[in-house]
Order: structure tokens, then sequence, then C-alpha cells
């Protein structure tokens, strides 16, 4: 099983409860903020920003493996229920990435006379837009690899060529 699938499978089984998990955290977070004058503590907020983080990309390479698998199987009825899922993750993990960025690594000052607010954006939508069109594709079977698989090729142009030749004289047939 392919690290995708794996992880797809992680997502299905196990995401309601890392997003619920991050979901308490930041109910804890909203009440508990009021009591450290709007800014709680780093060692409470930076694990519940990691793992609201880490379950949203989880949540999106489930749904988006979900709408490849689809595409892959040509279960178009299914993709029609998949891609909104999709969509929904996707404009999470942008709006997540644009604000976290907004607020850490965007540059601080007009770079390129973009504000920093609409950089963070651009990249957040680019990063996801790239992610949501990659898997847009179908997924292909892996190629065989090996000594093996390099005989079978060699293999098929002499099968080839043995069936043009007649078993009673030798010769060529066209």
């Amino acid at each position: 099983m392919v690290l995708r699938h794996r992880l797809q499978y992680w997502g299905h089984e196990y995401g309601p409860v890392a997003f619920m998990s991050a979901c308490i955290g930041s109910t804890f977070l909203f009440f508990v903020g009021k009591l450290y004058n709007g800014v709680p503590p780093w060692w409470i907020l930076v694990p519940v920003a990691v793992l609201f983080a880490g379950c949203v990309e989880l949540t999106t390479l489930t749904f988006g493996q979900d709408m490849q698998d689809t595409i892959t199987d040509r279960r178009w009825a299914q993709f029609c229920l998949a891609l909104p899922k999709a969509l929904a993750t996707y404009a999470a993990g942008t709006f997540f990435l644009a604000n976290a960025s907004a607020m850490f690594w965007a540059p601080r000052d007009a770079l390129l006379g973009i504000d920093p607010h609409t950089w963070a954006w651009v990249m957040a939508c680019f990063v996801f837009g790239v992610q949501f069109l990659v898997k847009l594709a179908p997924e292909y079977a892996p190629r065989r690899r090996g000594a093996r698989a390099t005989l079978d090729t060699l293999k098929l142009p002499a099968v080839k060529a043995g069936s043009q030749v007649s078993a009673s004289n030798g010769k060529a047939t066209f």
C-alpha cells in the first residue's frame, strides 16, 4: 500500500477524533484567552495550533485523495460528492495558511508592491491551488522495475516478430 493511501486510511479512521481534539483546544483557547488579556501563553497556543494545522492537512490529504480515487476509477457520481468535500478542505487549509503566514512568515514590508496580508493570501492560494490541480489527475499504476521487468520488455518485440514467421518454410509472411 502506498503511503498516501495509508494516510488516507488514517484520515478516515482517526481524523474525526483529532479534529474534535483540535476544536476542543480552540474552544479552550477562546475562553482562556480572556484570562490572559487576549493572548494565551505560548505553551497553550503552540500545541493547539500545531494540532489544528495537522488536522487540516490530514483532512486535505484525505479528501483530496478520495477525489483523486474517484477520478482514477471513473466513478463520476462519487466524484460529484467528493469534489465539494475536497474544495471545502482546500478552502479551510488556504484560510489557515494565509492567516498563519500573515502573522509569522509573510514579508513585513510591501514586497513587489504587495502588502503582507495580500501576499500571504496569494501564497496560500498558490500552495493549495497546486495541490488541488495535482489531485485532479488520475493515478497511474507504478512501473515495474528490475531485471524481470526489463526481460519482459525485451521479450515483447521478439514475440511479435516470431508470429510473423511461417512455421512451414521459415520465411517471414507479410
